[in-house]
């Protein structure tokens, strides 16, 4: 029997090693051409600048320069008059077009190839602590800042290759090697998750889901031995995972990523709920002679006994989301905290500091025509607060977003996330129906979870909806955050479903 366990065990071992290497060289090197190469190598250049004109500003002025915000290094000689006269901070076109102007130059200042020069345009909107992150390895580094640069690369395809891998792991311990297949391959072959996978720093995609880790495997982990994991550990690990997430991304997709807490408390407060009982496996092997013969064989038997599971109630699902919340939002007064601080430095006071986040939240809050000094076409922009403007310039166009825009092949048309939705609702629907004679919760739980999960994605499109009007380069992200990846778990199962119907036609 310990030879069995054995066996799976490596087989487990090498389908997650095989999915984590194909996974890191996809982000790190885009050699699959999950997407086209020109969009591989363009995307992030404009927010990588960011990272590494601090990182060379650090290495001229010391690491807290200009209050430790990212920005760019430039030369007001080849600026023109007009950007000059006009506020960096408060003004985001003419901030964009002095980070638009220089945003090759910074790894050329970072490398030493060209010198830095003493003007610094700053990106106030988070605290920068992913520079200072990428600035403390490549210190400790005993590289040339060329090579230093790859082995940041390097780290942060590691560490999103990682991340996914243990979202895929969850899968696999829960619902099957199938599932856990489907999973990865979606993954694999999904373009928005290469496009912000590695080729730059700024992003370090994997802290997004920073919280949602921390809820899932520890609420994983209680589920199976409630023992070895108390609420107060729960808490403790999720106040340092938001604040991770916030050092290294601030605010941005906030919405999203504090919602995504509560989607593993959903799922097991389901599992945990229902009136059921779990079923352990009792291995046991014996030996026996045929008869009439002096051969000996060994048989191992699998035995499933009935153990009761510790059974959630409904106060103590509204507990731990009630704790949970307050941990997050203590994490965030935190952030709000460190950013008001850097704000007073780099203006001067603290009213000047108040009145810069007050301004953003309204701008990315609410928007009308007139208000960026972008709107050019009334039309598009008319009642810009109203649900009509939410549903047809916002949350549709994220619809019609193309899921899948592969290099290695032209299809000639686009795979709308529309499209992708309607498929995970389909094997949804299988997937409900299947397990009305299988009756285990956990199927139910994942169905319901993976629909509620929608709720963060929509969010970020709701509640910020300027941002995700402005930045439709960037803000498909958060589907994956994480309600495509449940729905690719849930397709998995579907297809796991039909396979064993189709082998046990009375399963």
């Amino acid at each position: 029997m310990k030879n069995i366990l054995n066996e799976l065990k490596k087989k487990e071992s090498i389908f997650y090693i095989v999915c984590f290497s194909i996974l890191f060289l996809s982000f790190f090197t885009n050699v699959f051409q999950i997407i086209p190469e020109n969009r591989y190598k363009e995307h992030e250049t404009f927010e990588e600048a960011l990272v590494v004109g601090k990182m060379a500003k650090a290495q001229k002025d010391g690491t807290f320069a200009a209050s430790g915000f990212t920005g760019v290094n430039y030369d007001k000689a080849l600026v023109a008059d007009s950007i000059l006269r006009g506020d960096q901070i408060n003004d985001l076109l003419i901030r964009d077009h002095i980070i638009s102007q220089f945003r090759f130059e910074q790894i050329k200042y970072y490398t030493g190839e060209e010198k830095t020069p003493e003007d610094y345009c700053v990106y106030v909107s988070h605290s920068g602590g992913n520079a200072l992150f990428w600035y403390a390895i490549q210190k400790a580094l005993p590289f040339d800042n060329s090579t230093n640069y790859q082995i940041l690369r390097l780290i942060n395809c590691i560490l999103l290759s990682l991340c996914f891998m243990l979202i895929i792991g969850w899968g696999y311990r829960n619902f099957g090697f199938i599932a856990a297949l489907v999973t990865f391959l979606f993954t694999f072959l999904s373009s928005w998750l290469v496009l912000f996978g590695g080729n730059g720093l700024w992003w370090a995609l994997w802290n997004f889901y920073a919280p949602f880790l921390v809820m899932l495997l520890l609420l994983e982990k209680r589920h199976n031995s409630p023992d070895t994991v108390s609420v107060k550990k729960i808490l403790i690990w999720l106040f340092a995972a938001v604040l991770v997430k916030l050092f290294f991304s601030g605010l941005e997709f906030i919405s999203t990523a504090l919602l995504t807490i509560f989607i593993p408390i959903i799922y097991y407060a389901i599992v945990e709920g229902a009136d059921q009982k779990g079923f352990s496996r009792l291995f046991y092997s014996y030996t026996y002679r045929r008869p009439n013969s002096n051969i000996r064989f060994s048989e191992t038997n699998v035995q499933l006994f009935n153990q009761p599971l510790e059974k959630w109630k409904i106060i103590d699902f509204i507990k731990l989301s009630i704790k949970s919340g307050l941990v997050a939002g203590g994490a965030l007064i935190i952030q709000f905290g460190a950013l008001i601080i850097q704000l007073r430095y780099l203006l001067g006071n603290y009213d000047s500091a108040f009145l810069y986040l007050s301004n953003a939240f309204i701008r990315r809050a609410s928007f009308k025509s007139g208000l960026s000094g972008a709107d050019l076409d009334t039309e598009r922009f008319a009642d810009s607060d109203s649900l009509s403007f939410l549903w047809n310039n916002v949350i549709k166009d994220y619809l019609r977003g193309n899921a899948f825009e592969w290099g290695f092949v032209s299809l000639g048309f686009e795979f709308w996330y529309a499209v992708l939705i309607g498929i995970i609702l389909f094997f949804g629907v299988i997937v409900f129906f299947l397990n009305r004679k299988r009756s285990d919760i956990k199927y139910d739980a994942l169905l319901v979870t993976t629909i509620l999960s929608a709720v963060c994605p929509l969010s970020w499109f709701v509640i910020f909806k300027e941002h995700a009007f402005w930045h439709p380069q960037i803000d498909f992200i958060v589907w994956y955050m994480p309600s495509l990846l449940l729905g690719f778990a849930v397709i998995g199962v579907g297809i796991s479903m039909l396979l064993s119907k189709r082998i046990n036609p009375d399963s």
